[in-house]
């Protein structure tokens, strides 16, 4: 916690919120909560997974090509997309002050339609059998963020567990 400055002195936690963010936030929980609704909290046993999930199988030998930008709005569950989003926050808002709005949100695409298509060209070859598997999740643009951080702010301190 840390406590304001001036006319609106009091507590607050954290980085607050920029708009690309909430954009971000909001997308990626109203399509939990359609996953949630439609039956669709795991892979395999939706129309939502197999039609949005990244599955190289599709998205490569179909051309089902929105895969590789609608998976990051999916989830596996409450943990996965908890983790994914309190991240996007902590360290995404920094950057997004920095950055800008345009230039946050061209780096968070970039890095998870990157991080798709690594899954997609790599892990087939790697591990026989998954180009058969869906791929679901914002970890990938979220671990690009983590990296710009890490490489922006190397002597930063983290704090954990509060």
């Amino acid at each position: 916690m840390r406590y304001g400055q001036g006319p609106t002195m009091g507590m607050r936690f954290g980085p607050g919120l920029t708009p690309t963010i909430k954009m971000l936030l909001a997308a990626n929980v109203t399509l939990f909560l359609l996953q949630a609704v439609t039956g669709g909290g795991s892979a395999g046993n939706s129309f939502i997974f197999d039609f949005f999930g990244l599955m190289p199988s599709k998205a490569i030998g179909q051309f089902h090509v929105w895969q590789f930008v609608s998976y990051m709005f999916l989830h596996g569950g409450f943990g996965h997309i908890a983790i994914n989003m309190f991240m996007l926050w902590m360290f995404g808002t920094e950057l997004e002050r920095l950055w800008g709005q345009k230039a946050f949100l061209q780096y968070y695409a970039v890095t998870g339609i990157g991080a798709g298509l690594i899954y997609a060209l790599l892990m087939p070859l790697i591990a026989p059998g998954t180009e058969f598997s869906t791929l679901v999740g914002a970890s990938g643009a979220v671990y690009g963020v983590l990296t710009a951080v890490a490489v922006l702010f190397p002597d930063r301190k983290v704090l954990l567990y509060f």
